[in-house]
């Protein structure tokens, strides 16, 4: 005689099963939409965050009102990730809490390690994202898989440090504290090394409207204009003297706005202009630009040729 028997819910409802089971669906999501998702064990991701119960993972994964629905934990990351990183980020996240499933002390926990399809600027972005879902790099940094990786990435940590410190010491106080704006919504900012005897007049007719809008055809003729100069003074039977200095460019005459004295030999104008030179060193500079609360609201873009940044009111 046949028997017949009803089908398990579980079978026809995927999400149920999800429920019913220890394992939840972790989705994680990018700036443009784009998803990678993969199973993990509920319980592995209660160890991983039990110190960190002020991360957002923990959070979705301990409270009441965070907890998953439907079997499924979703994570938006507010950045910019290409197909290969974002697959890269969520590996990361199932590898460490499949790691926590059966252990419990932190140094069994394998080293984050920056995968082949990550490279050029998207190392930085996969760095943010692991770091943003609470995932510590841990203090010796992360592994690689390729030389090019690896070598993109310390190239970029030197392009970083030189560019916030550019920021820092220079152009945020020059554009909060000392510039004077007009009513056009640009401005540039220009970067240049300047050699000169002691006590000349600087020259700029060099940084007027008309030279640079042949460099930057889409630049306003009213547009504000900030300099960074590196400037070498030559002194006749003594050392010269070398600064760093910004000026508010308006018609034939600068006004000064900050100025940093250091030594002759002091490279840091050669790394500021470094970050001009490569489409990945612009990539850098861009993003810590946008990245830094006084550049809210302002575009941001970086021009090798003519070693400028452009920044626009997007009011």
């Amino acid at each position: 005689r046949e028997q017949r028997f009803a089908p398990s819910p579980c079978a026809s409802n995927p999400a149920l099963a999800y429920q019913m089971s220890d394992i939840v669906l972790l989705v994680l999501s990018e700036a443009s939409g784009s998803k990678a998702q993969g199973e993990v064990s509920r319980a592995a991701l209660r160890k991983m965050y039990e110190a960190s119960s002020g991360n957002p993972i923990a959070a979705k994964v301990f409270s009441p009102a965070g907890s998953p629905v439907e079997g499924q934990v979703t994570f938006h990351l507010d950045l910019s990730l290409d197909s290969d990183t974002l697959e890269a980020v969520k590996d990361v996240v199932l590898q460490q809490a499949s790691a926590y499933e059966n252990n419990d002390r932190a140094e069994v926990i394998p080293r984050i390690r920056v995968p082949h399809g990550v490279k050029g600027f998207g190392i930085f972005a996969f760095i943010e994202s692991i770091d943003f879902l609470g995932i510590s790099v841990g203090d010796g940094g992360p592994e690689f898989e390729t030389i090019a990786a690896k070598w993109q990435y310390e190239v970029g940590c030197t392009m970083r440090a030189t560019c916030v410190r550019l920021v820092a010491e220079f152009l945020a106080p020059s554009l909060l504290h000392g510039m004077h704006f007009s009513c056009s919504r640009q401005v540039l900012m220009c970067f240049s090394e300047y050699e000169m005897w002691e006590g000349s007049a600087y020259n700029w007719s060099d940084y007027g409207h008309d030279w640079l809008a042949a460099a930057l055809p889409e630049l306003d003729r009213r547009a504000n204009i900030l300099v960074f100069l590196s400037v070498r003074e030559k002194r006749k039977k003594r050392r010269g003297k070398k600064s760093y200095k910004t000026f508010q460019v308006e018609g034939c005459s600068g006004r000064m706005l900050e100025e940093q004295e250091v030594a002759w030999e002091d490279v840091f104008d050669s790394l500021v202009m470094d970050l001009f030179s490569e489409a990945f060193h612009r990539e850098v500079m861009r993003d810590v630009l946008q990245s830094h609360p006084a550049f809210k609201g302002l575009g941001v873009s970086v021009h090798g040729e003519s070693q400028a940044v452009l920044l626009t009111g997007t009011w």
